[in-house]
């Protein structure tokens, strides 16, 4: 599976009136990336670093951001009505991290983080994010077994990824049982990144297309692969849009996940998008009329072209648009051809 994103408290404390206005402005920026719902998905936040927030004065939040925007003189850039409403959206929709992790809770003394990455937070926003940082590594302890991996955003790194040492003595977990995989104390790296694009940056093709389970997921994937291939041949990446059909195509064709054939459709997808003239590209005809087949409703044209030979011979089929993006539609055997038309509405 893909490395679950757990937030750090300062995504919602934003900026503290310590800050200067670029400092601050920056970081709030940064947080709104998050809050935004680009990696959903794929999110988790702490209850229990909520609850710190709480204690700790942040809720309700319109008020904490109206006195800061104004003792850092940014109240005219940034609306504190607009960033309480986006984070409580965000909250109103959140998945929780003890609801989802094996380890729903830690106690624990003598931490040390190399390099200190919350060495610019203090006092309480230092204390939510350290509790917070190492439930994180806890749960990569323990979650080592089951392939599970987490990456850290903090709008206030000083870089935009940076792997983190954390260590610690452990004094009691939740559920118990865990503490005999935690140990007496444990040492996790944890990676570190600031914003979504970092996020996606610090993922391989590879990686993202062998854990898709949404359609969303595998262009992602074709997307990281285009973009490598691009900028290494100076092609032009064309638009596109996997149908709805086509995660269904590859599971059927042992092309999905960690397929047989997974690798090499991956490769031939991105060099289709990634537009760099090395691939051969053919027109579906209609085996009655033998024209070349269009699609009724929006003229776009059926296009062929080869990811494997011999035996399986697979072929991926596309629909080219008339505006020039294409729409992957389907993943088939040579000798059963056909296409899907599908709904570019539900195209993604």
């Amino acid at each position: 599976m893909l490395p679950a994103i757990v937030l750090d408290p300062s995504v919602f404390w934003m900026c503290s009136s310590e800050e200067d206005a670029e400092t601050a402005s920056e970081a709030i920026q940064k947080s709104c990336e998050w809050l935004s719902g680009v990696a959903r998905q794929n999110t988790y936040v702490s209850d229990k670093m909520l609850q710190r927030l709480e204690e700790s004065g942040f809720f309700p939040a319109e008020p904490h951001f109206k006195a800061v925007l104004e003792r850092i003189g940014i109240s005219e850039v940034f609306s504190a009505k607009q960033l309480a409403q986006m984070a409580a959206r965000f909250l109103s929709n959140a998945r929780f991290l003890e609801d989802d992790a094996p380890v729903r809770d830690l106690l624990f003394d003598d931490p040390s983080l190399n390099p200190d990455v919350l060495q610019p937070l203090d006092g309480a926003l230092r204390g939510a994010s350290e509790l917070t940082l190492f439930l994180v590594a806890a749960n990569s302890v323990s979650g080592r077994h089951a392939g599970v991996s987490y990456r850290y955003a903090c709008p206030k790194l000083g870089d935009s990824t940076v792997s983190v040492s954390a260590e610690c003595r452990v004094l009691g977990a939740v559920p118990s049982e865990l503490e005999e995989v935690l140990g007496a104390s444990f040492a996790a790296d944890v990676g570190m990144i600031r914003s979504p694009g970092d996020y996606y940056r610090s993922l391989s093709a590879d990686e993202v297309w062998a854990n898709a389970r949404t359609s969303e997921e595998i262009k992602l994937a074709v997307s990281l692969f285009a973009g490598k291939i691009a900028g290494e041949s100076g092609g032009i990446l064309r638009k596109f849009f996997v149908g709805e059909g086509f995660l269904g195509t590859l599971i059927q064709a042992d092309a999905a996940g960690r397929g047989v054939f997974a690798s090499v459709t991956l490769k031939k997808c991105a060099q289709l998008v990634a537009n760099c003239g090395n691939i051969e590209v053919s027109d579906f005809r209609e085996s009655a009329s033998k024209r070349p087949r269009r699609r009724d409703f929006d003229d776009a044209r059926a296009k062929r072209m080869h990811i494997t030979d011999g035996h399986q011979a697979l072929r991926l089929m596309f629909w080219e648009r008339p505006c020039g993006s294409i729409e992957l539609a389907n993943v088939e055997n040579k000798f059963d051809l056909s296409i899907f038309t599908g709904n570019p509405e539900r195209a993604v």
